[in-house]
């Protein structure tokens, strides 16, 4: 038996975690075992049985997975079992609707909604729609904004609004020994202190 506090208190919840775990996976075992043996009827699986066991079957395994008492991966292996076997019974397509997940919408349904969002930017900037020229600023646009300018920010901003040619050309300059990014300066030798005997 443990002596400390925090040793009985650990003891007293794997306990408790441990009976919420047998539950858990007793619960989950009775409705795989009820979904199988739907499954594997004699005179025919019901089709509308079937579909309801298995829909409660995954979704207490899945249950049981969120909440940490068997790994996702396993729950995972579970489920890919359970439709297999009920796949082998079951039309096909009777999964429609079952798990569903976001699909991407096909090529004809993407192109409607790219010719949507076209009419939705034409309608709000026009000018956009004219073409690249007339995004450019104007010359009147220019002068009534000069604090936009390179270097009214604050300091090393004007590289930034440079082109990249002319930033990597100022670079270049501040070096002093012409060096450029590419090639970077050789590190210093390390100096090594003397061992003192």
């Amino acid at each position: 038996m443990p002596k400390h506090k925090s040793a009985m208190k650990q003891l007293r919840q794997s306990k408790e975690r441990r009976l919420r775990n047998r539950a858990r996976k007793s619960h989950m075992k009775a409705a795989v075992k009820n979904l199988k043996t739907a499954i594997d009827d004699k005179q025919g699986p019901d089709k509308e049985k079937v579909t309801s066991l298995y829909k409660t079957a995954v979704s207490t395994v899945a249950k049981t997975s969120s909440l940490g008492t068997i790994h996702k991966n396993t729950a995972a292996r579970k489920i890919s079992r359970l439709t297999k076997a009920a796949n082998k019974v079951m039309e096909p397509g009777w999964l429609a609707g079952q798990h569903p997940k976001p699909r991407r919408a096909p090529v004809a349904e993407r192109g409607v909604v790219a010719e949507a969002v076209e009419e939705i930017a034409q309608v709000t900037a026009p000018e956009a729609a004219e073409g690249p020229e007339a995004l450019k600023p104007t010359r009147e646009a220019e002068e009534a904004a000069p604090e936009l300018k390179a270097g009214a920010v604050g300091e090393g901003s004007d590289r930034m609004a440079k082109s990249p040619e002319e930033a990597a050309e100022e670079l270049v300059a501040d070096d002093g020994e012409g060096t450029s990014q590419a090639e970077p300066k050789p590190a210093p030798a390390r100096k090594r202190r003397k061992k003192t005997t």
